[in-house]
């Protein structure tokens, strides 16, 4: 599913990322999560999520939301990450949205594609 394909005004809102990482599929059960990353300029981002979904070893779906410093929650989106078995290899479609802009979906494309170099060099 291309949401750059679609012809409505949500599928500007959406990022889908497929990557293929030289690594087995299968995944644990987990529950919530709550991280901070920090930026190069010592600023601080906290997001959390709720996984709802976990079929291992083929996909995995979770909410994401940035959080303030007071510890509201902003817009939550929706990751749906499917991974699919390619001759010892491990195809990833990622799908997250819908964005509350265009600019949101692509500061997450940036900070998702650079995660994902990073995993890819851990797993290499």
């Amino acid at each position: 599913m291309d949401a750059r394909v679609r012809n409505n005004a949500d599928a500007e809102r959406e990022l889908i990322i497929r990557r293929t990482f030289d690594a087995p599929r299968e995944l644990r059960v987990g529950g919530a999560f709550s991280a901070c990353m920090r930026s190069p300029e010592g600023t601080e981002h906290r997001l959390r999520g709720v996984y709802r979904e976990i079929v291992p070893p083929e996909r995995l779906v979770f909410t994401h939301c940035w959080v303030d410093e007071r510890g509201t929650p902003g817009p939550e989106t929706l990751v749906t990450v499917i991974l699919a078995e390619r001759g010892g290899r491990t195809e990833m479609m990622f799908h997250q949205g819908l964005f509350a802009s265009i600019a949101a979906r692509d500061g997450h494309e940036q900070g998702w594609t650079s995660c994902f170099e990073q995993l890819a060099e851990l797993l290499g």
